[in-house]
C-alpha cells in the first residue's frame, strides 16, 4: 500500500508541473538593443513585459553560432578529449573535440572535419545523440 501512494504522489506532482507548464505565457518584448554583433557572439539588451505586467530590465541574450560536440569512442573504448587552453578561465582543459559549423555544412561533416584537426582521429561512423541550448535563459 505504501508503494501505491507514493506512486500516486509522482504521478499527481507530475500531472501538476506539466498543468503549470502548459499555461505559461510569453513575455512581450518591448525593446531591443544589440549591444555586440560578430560572427561568433551576438549580445542584445531586451526589455520585456512579463504576463503580470512586470517589467524586467536589463535582459542580456546571448547568441552563439550552431556548433558540434564530439564524443568520439576508440577501438579500445576510451573517450577522445583535446586540450584546450582557454582565455576566459585563463587555463589549459580537457574537453571533448568540438567546433563552429560553418554555413550550409552539415552538422556530420563538421564533426568528422573537427575531429580530425583537433585530434588526429578520423571518424567512420557518426550517430547524432541529440540537441541542446547551452543557455536557453
Amino acid at each position: 500500500m505504501h508503494d501505491k501512494i507514493l506512486t500516486n504522489s509522482i504521478f499527481s506532482e507530475i500531472l501538476i508541473v506539466k498543468s503549470i507548464y502548459n499555461t505559461l505565457t510569453m513575455w512581450e518584448k518591448l525593446k531591443i538593443t544589440k549591444l555586440i554583433d560578430t560572427p561568433w557572439l551576438k549580445v542584445k539588451d531586451v526589455s520585456f513585459k512579463k504576463p503580470n505586467g512586470h517589467i524586467i530590465e536589463p535582459y542580456f541574450i546571448l547568441e552563439f553560432p550552431d556548433w558540434v560536440n564530439i564524443v568520439a569512442i576508440t577501438k579500445k573504448k576510451e573517450v577522445v578529449l583535446t586540450k584546450q587552453y582557454r582565455p576566459g578561465i585563463n587555463k589549459t582543459i580537457l574537453e571533448l573535440p568540438s567546433g563552429w559549423i560553418n554555413k550550409n555544412e552539415e552538422p556530420a561533416k563538421t564533426a568528422k572535419r573537427e575531429l580530425l584537426e583537433e585530434t588526429g582521429y578520423f571518424a567512420e561512423n557518426i550517430i547524432f545523440t541529440g540537441k541542446v541550448s547551452p543557455n536557453p535563459s
